[in-house]
C-alpha cells in the first residue's frame, strides 16, 4: 500500500475544509496517511516557538500570517505587500 505522508500546508489545508483535499483524504485508506513529527511539532507548537525565537534574538519576523499579530512586542514585516 502507498503511504501519503501530508505535509504542514496540506493539514492546514484539510483542518480548513478544502474540498479538493478533504476528498483525496476521505478517499484514502486511513492506515495509508501520516504526517511527520516535524509536522506534528509544526502543527502544535509553531507559531509559538517562530515567535519565540525571533523574540528572543531581537529580529523582525517576516511573514504575511496574520496570526503572528496577536504576539506581544513581535515585530512583523510582510514582504508580500
Amino acid at each position: 500500500m502507498r503511504q501519503y505522508m501530508l505535509d504542514t500546508n496540506t493539514v492546514s489545508h484539510l483542518l480548513r475544509q478544502h474540498p479538493m483535499v478533504a476528498k483525496r483524504v476521505k478517499a484514502a485508506p486511513m492506515a495509508a496517511l501520516c504526517v511527520s513529527a516535524i509536522t506534528a511539532g509544526e502543527l502544535l507548537f509553531g507559531l509559538a516557538l517562530i515567535a519565540a525565537h525571533a523574540l528572543g534574538v531581537g529580529a523582525v519576523l517576516v511573514t504575511n500570517d496574520q496570526a503572528f499579530g496577536q504576539t506581544p512586542d513581535l515585530m512583523i514585516e510582510d514582504w508580500t505587500r
